[in-house]
């Protein structure tokens, strides 16, 4: 009697992939040993309908009716759900098959900072956001930051996780550990020691499948100014001019001449 098995391939994806699920018609099942059929020598008729069926992601929908040709039949599983174990069947007749796929976890990291205008000689605070768009758990997420030469570190606070900062490299390494759909964060104090363009720019990175972290992770570009000094008070609500000091030019030249005149006429 003709009998179907089933396979899968690949037989594990990343969550939002795809798996091509095959089950074939074409082998003999003789009490004892199951040979295969040459197809091209016959097999059972075209559009003999096949069901699928899979509790995990799906396959147009949980169940889906297909064809055969040629005594095979095809669906595509995708992974659109969590993480975990695909159990699919294809029945037809009083026949049924099974496979499993293992669908692996999936993030989508991303990353967002932000922080007030930059002085020489403040400390300025970043918020710095790590979230988790999903849609599974993000596992061993640690970001990094190399605190570039002008700037100098003055404090982090986390609330989940632990973060060290390492004088000699200057890094900063913020370990998250796992992150859900969600989104922690870090207080990070800088302190601008001169004035320059400066890039505040940490690095993701995490053991789960998550094919876009680097153009969700955001940096940005900081210019320090340098400090200015107090401008002169206002009296009244007016600033004071300047006031003309001083003996006027016109006087001084008449004063020179007569002195001279003066001189002269002595000497007479």
């Amino acid at each position: 009697m003709a009998i179907h098995d089933i396979n899968a391939n690949p037989n594990i994806i990343n969550n939002g992939g795809e798996s091509t699920i095959t089950t074939s018609f074409n082998n003999l099942y003789d009490g004892k040993d199951l040979n295969p059929l040459d197809p091209s020598k016959g097999h059972i008729p075209d559009g003999t309908p096949v069901i699928f069926f899979t509790d995990k992601g799906s396959i147009g929908s949980k169940t889906i009716e297909k064809q055969t040709t040629a005594g095979i039949a095809t669906a595509a599983l995708k992974a659109d759900e969590t993480e975990g174990v695909a159990h699919v069947n294809v029945v037809t007749d009083d026949q049924t098959v099974n496979v499993d796929v293992t669908v692996k976890p999936k993030s989508s990291l991303y990353l967002t900072i932000t922080g007030k205008k930059n002085i020489v000689g403040e400390t300025v605070t970043y918020t710095i956001k790590v979230g988790n768009r999903g849609p599974d758990t993000a596992s061993d997420v640690v970001m990094t930051y190399q605190i570039p030469p002008g700037l100098e570190f003055a404090s982090a606070n986390v609330d989940k996780g632990t973060w060290t900062y390492q004088q000699a490299t200057r890094t900063l390494t913020w370990n998250i550990n796992d992150v859900p759909v969600g989104d922690p964060y870090l207080w990070l104090d800088l302190k601008y020691l001169k004035p320059g363009t400066y890039q505040i720019n940490p690095r993701l990175s995490t053991t789960t499948y998550d094919p876009t972290i680097d153009e969700n992770t955001e940096s940005i570009t900081v210019n320090a100014a340098e400090k200015i000094g107090p401008r002169p008070e206002p009296v009244n609500g007016k600033t004071v001019p300047m006031q003309k000091t001083g003996t006027p030019l016109t006087i001084l030249v008449l004063a020179v001449l007569m002195v001279v005149s003066g001189v002269f006429s002595a000497k007479k």
